[in-house]
């Protein structure tokens, strides 16, 4: 009987099924920051406001220890204000702003960040307006429109940062 018991109790041991799963929590504090880059080219020419934009997570966040963001894993952030190229040289513009990011569960956190992408001003037009040349020859070009700015564009592979918003608790397995 007793073999049997010891027998019992050593194979118990011995499957990893019965093993506890011991795990590890941290406190992930608010502010913490967080490296991305923009993934998505995104034009003021067809982006819309409340659109996404993706982002990809450079770096590893570790909090005491425990990876809670893995570099590689994905994001967006929202295109909070968008103007097209406008008449008399005016460049377009893009601000993205506020999003989320994944942990390593899939688990999504909102992210604070703002920024603002602008196109290039064409200033030739209103130089040339304001000297009075245009009164003649320009000033129908740019009047109805055919002096524009250029579009903006998000930057891609440039290295960004932003802070979570939220602080919440993290668990992961040892």
């Amino acid at each position: 009987m007793k073999k049997i018991l010891v027998f019992t109790l050593i194979l118990g041991f011995l499957n990893l099924n019965t093993l506890p799963c011991f795990s590890k929590t941290v406190k992930v504090k608010a502010n913490t920051p967080i490296e991305f880059t923009v993934s998505e080219l995104k034009s003021s020419a067809d982006a819309t406001v409340g659109e996404k934009v993706a982002i990809t997570i450079d770096e590893d966040v570790v909090v005491n220890g425990v990876r809670v963001f893995k570099a590689g894993s994905k994001g967006y952030l929202y295109i909070s204000e968008t103007q097209k190229k406008a008449f008399w040289g005016q460049g377009g513009n893009i601000t993205v702003s506020r999003g989320k990011v994944y942990d390593v569960h899939g688990n999504s956190h909102r992210i604070d960040f703002t920024k603002q992408y602008v196109g290039k001003d064409t200033t030739w037009s209103v130089v040339v307006a304001s000297i009075g040349l245009a009164t003649v020859i320009l000033f129908p070009l740019g009047l109805f429109g055919f002096v524009r700015g250029k579009d903006a564009k998000t930057l891609t592979n440039v290295p960004l940062e932003a802070v979570l918003l939220d602080e919440f608790t993290f668990s992961s397995n040892i």
